[in-house]
Order: C-alpha cells, then structure tokens, then sequence
C-alpha cells in the first residue's frame, strides 16, 4: 500500500502502524499492513504489482555516472547496458537510474518466477508430469515462459540476464537457470538469423 507523504506530518506517527516503512524516490510511505488503510481510507492506494508493464521501468534511465563506493573508490556497477559482466555488483537495493531499466524489469520477472517455482510442490511436480498439470505448475510453467520470451526481447535483456548469471548474490541453481534461458535464447536467434 502506498500512503501519501501528507501523512508524515504531525496527524500520523508512523512508529504506532505495525508494520514496515521503507520510503520510496516519490516520498511516498510503502507499508506493510493494513493499519493505514483502515484509518485514512481515503487516502489509501494500491501497491503496485510485479511485473509492471514494460514502459514504466523507463521512468528512470540508465545514467553511467551515478557512482556507489567499494574499498575507497567510487565504480558504476557496469558502463554500458550491454555488458556482460558487473564491474561491481549490486545489492538487494540500489539507486534507481543505477541499473539499466531492463535489468530492473528482468529483476522483477526473476523474483516472481522465483516465488511461484518455490510454491511447486514435490506432489504437484510429479502430478503434472503423469496427469493433469496443477494449479501451481502452470503458473510456474507461464512465468519461465515470460522470462524466455523476455530474454530474447532486446541485446539489453539478454546482457541482464548473463550479468545476474554471472554474479555471485544469486544462489547458484538460479544462476544456473539464467544461463540456460540465455542459450535456449540464442539458439532461437541464431536459427531466425538463418
């Protein structure tokens, strides 16, 4: 839920909502409960969903200048979209602007890939493959499938994918994966270049 910066004045302490504050770049509060909602429901909005549609993650471009500090010196985390490699790696947050818009997006649709693998059960596993497809497979199924139609959208895409592969912040059957939707992505614009 998204509650408006007029509630940071004195009508509002935020230390009496359960929950957790995180400010957002558009001074908006994100919580992680429902307290606001119930107490200032006109001024209550919806969280927005992920993935968001494609055009909003170009809110925010790419800028090669912003700079994060490791071991005294400043670095970006890569030069160029197209890099393959990070010069330094990002963490869980970063500045926006600081990553390529795509990589926020491929980000996204990896972390909601992620959480709906996780929701597969060892029983739903094996009921989809002698029987009918469950529930939960599906959808786990479709949200690969987005990240393989994602990965072959753009050059920027596909070097989003190869530098999160490539770092070390993700677990490694992830990692793993990464790579794999990136070759099945080339053998498919290999065999479109022939």
């Amino acid at each position: 839920m998204y509650i408006h910066e007029d509630l940071l004045g004195s009508e509002v302490n935020p230390s009496q909502a359960p929950g957790i504050l995180v400010t957002s770049p558009r001074r908006q509060l994100l919580v992680c409960d429902a307290w606001f909602a119930l107490h200032y429901p006109d001024r209550y909005f919806q969280m927005p969903t992920i993935p968001r549609p494609s055009e909003e993650y170009f809110e925010f471009p790419f800028d090669p200048s912003l700079r994060v500090r490791v071991d005294n010196r400043k670095t970006p985390y890569m030069a160029t979209p197209l890099d393959e490699a990070y010069t330094c790696e990002p963490g869980q947050t970063f500045a926006q602007g600081s990553l390529p818009p795509q990589e926020c997006e491929v980000r996204d649709y990896l972390l909601l890939a992620t959480l709906v693998r996780a929701r597969v059960s060892t029983l739903d596993f094996w009921c989809s493959q002698f029987f009918r497809e469950t529930e939960s497979y599906k959808a786990s199924s479709e949200a690969f499938k987005k990240l393989d139609d994602l990965c072959r959208r753009s050059m920027e895409h596909r070097a989003a994918f190869l530098r999160l592969s490539n770092g070390l912040s993700i677990p490694e059957p992830i990692r793993l994966e990464l790579r794999k939707i990136v070759s099945r992505a080339d053998l498919v614009r290999n065999a479109l270049e022939v």
